[in-house]
C-alpha cells in the first residue's frame, strides 16, 4: 500500500523532477569546474613524461597515417596499436606513486563533494513534500532551500560522513565481482554484480530511511538524534522499506538500461531524479504510516492509517458483504474505498438503543482495521446522514 501511496504522490508533485533535475545540472557543472581546474596541470604533469611523449608521438603519427591513406596498418591493426600505445602511457603513469596517490585523492574529494551538494537538497524536498502530504498545498523548493540551509548543511555532512564511504564500498565490491568472476561465467559476471549492488544499496536506503523524517518532524533539529530516532521507527517496518527500495532502485536500472545510451545519458539524470524524489516520498509515507497519522497523496485523497480504535467517526458503519470479503464502505456520509469488511461477535443484541449500544460496543472492542483507508475529502466537508440502525444491526448479527 505505501509503495501505490508513494508512487500516487510523486506523480502528483511531478514539477519537482524538473527543479531537481536543474539543481543536478548546477552540481554538475560546479563538480566539472572543479575538476577541470585540477586537471590541467596533471596534463601537464603526465606531458612532461618523456615517455608519454614518445608513445603520444608514435600515435600521432600513426593516425595520420592512417587517416591520408599512406600508413600500412589496417583498421585493425591500428586499433591493436593505439591500444599498445595507451597501455605504455598508463604504465609510465602507474609508475609514478606520487601522481597516481594524489589523483585517487583527488578523485575521492570530488566524489564527497557531489555527493555533499545532492544531499543538501534532500531536507529541503522532503520539507516540501511534507506540506503538500500534511496540507495538500505546493510549496516552494526555494524557499525551503533557503529556511533549512542550516540544517540541511549539519545534515548533507553527516550524510557524506557515513553515506559516502558506504558507496565507495558498495563499487569495490561490484568491481571485485566483475574482475575475479568475468574469466569464468564472463558476462553473467556482471548481472550477478548488478543483482549485488541493487541489494546493498537498497540495504542502505532501507537502514537509513527513518533519519530525514525524523529530523524534520524533531522540534530541537538535531542531526545525530534525528538519526537514532529513525533507527527506532525503522525496526517496525524494516522489511517493508527494504522492499520497496528494490523495487525502485531495480526499476531505475531498468530505465537506464533501456534509455540511456539512445537519450545520450539524459534518461540517467531524469532517472536519478526520480529516485531521489520516490526515496524522500516513500521515507515520509512509512513515518506517516508507522506513527498512525493521515495524509494527501492528491488534493482529493487523503490516506488514513490510524487504528480503528483511534477512529471515533467509524464507529457506525455501513457494510456490504461478509467475512473477509472487500468492498466500499459509507461511515458518516464519506466513501471509504476498498475497506475490509468488519468481522463482529456479537452474542445476545437486543433491540433499540440497546441493539446500537450493544453493536458499537462489539465494533469497539473486537475490530482493528490494518488497511488504509482512502477518504474522499470533498465528501468528508458535506453533510454526514446518520447510518440505518436496522442495517447496522444485521450486519453485526450476520458476522456473528
Amino acid at each position: 500500500m505505501e509503495l501505490k501511496n508513494t508512487t500516487t504522490l510523486l506523480f502528483t508533485n511531478f514539477k519537482l523532477v524538473y527543479r531537481i533535475i536543474a539543481y543536478l545540472f548546477i552540481i554538475f557543472l560546479v563538480v566539472g569546474a572543479v575538476s577541470l581546474s585540477l586537471f590541467f596541470p596533471a596534463q601537464r604533469h603526465v606531458l612532461a613524461q618523456e615517455n608519454v611523449a614518445v608513445e603520444l608521438d608514435s600515435m600521432k603519427a600513426e593516425f595520420d597515417g592512417f587517416i591520408s591513406g599512406e600508413g600500412d596498418l589496417s583498421v585493425g591493426g591500428y586499433l591493436s596499436s593505439t591500444i599498445k600505445h595507451v597501455s605504455g602511457i598508463i604504465d609510465v603513469i602507474k609508475d609514478d606513486s606520487g601522481f597516481v596517490a594524489a589523483a585517487i585523492i583527488l578523485i575521492i574529494c570530488l566524489y564527497f563533494l557531489g555527493y555533499f551538494l545532492i544531499s543538501l537538497i534532500k531536507i529541503p524536498l522532503a520539507g516540501v513534500l511534507n506540506t503538500f502530504m500534511s496540507s495538500a498545498v505546493s510549496a516552494s523548493l526555494l524557499n525551503y532551500s533557503i529556511k533549512d540551509f542550516k540544517v540541511s548543511v549539519k545534515y548533507a555532512f553527516a550524510d557524506t560522513v557515513i553515506g559516502a564511504p558506504m558507496h565507495i564500498v558498495i563499487m569495490l565490491v561490484v568491481y571485485f565481482i566483475v574482475a575475479l568472476l568475468f574469466p569464468v561465467i564472463q558476462v553473467f559476471s556482471l548481472t550477478l554484480a548488478l543483482l549485488v549492488a541493487v541489494v546493498l544499496l537498497s540495504l542502505k536506503s532501507a537502514i537509513f530511511a527513518g533519519w530525514v523524517p525524523a529530523l524534520i518532524f524533531s522540534e530541537d533539529k538535531k542531526v545525530w538524534c534525528a538519526l537514532k530516532n529513525g533507527f527506532k521507527d525503522n525496526k517496525k517496518r524494516f522489511h517493508d522499506i527494504y522492499g520497496a527500495f528494490n523495487i525502485a532502485i531495480f526499476a531505475v536500472y531498468m530505465l537506464i538500461a533501456a534509455f540511456g545510451l539512445v537519450t545520450f545519458g539524459i534518461m540517467i539524470v531524469i532517472s536519478f531524479a526520480l529516485l531521489l524524489m520516490f526515496q524522500k516520498g516513500a521515507e515520509l509515507t512509512f513515518y506517516y504510516s508507522t506513527h498512525g497519522q493521515r495524509f494527501y497523496v492528491d488534493t482529493k485523497t487523503v490516506i488514513d492509517t490510524r487504528s480503528f480504535a483511534e477512529r471515533t467517526e467509524l464507529q457506525e458503519v455501513v457494510v456490504g458483504g461478509s467475512g473477509t470479503e472487500t468492498g466500499n464502505a459509507v461511515v458518516s456520509g464519506v466513501e471509504v474505498k476498498d475497506a475490509d469488511v468488519i468481522n463482529t461477535d456479537v452474542r445476545g443484541a437486543t433491540t433499540g438503543e440497546e441493539e446500537i449500544s450493544s453493536a458499537n460496543a462489539a465494533v469497539s472492542d473486537s475490530l482493528e482495521v490494518e488497511a488504509n483507508i482512502v477518504v474522499n475529502a470533498e465528501d468528508a466537508a458535506s453533510d454526514r446522514p446518520e447510518a440505518d440502525i436496522n442495517t447496522v444491526v444485521n450486519a453485526v448479527e450476520k458476522k456473528a
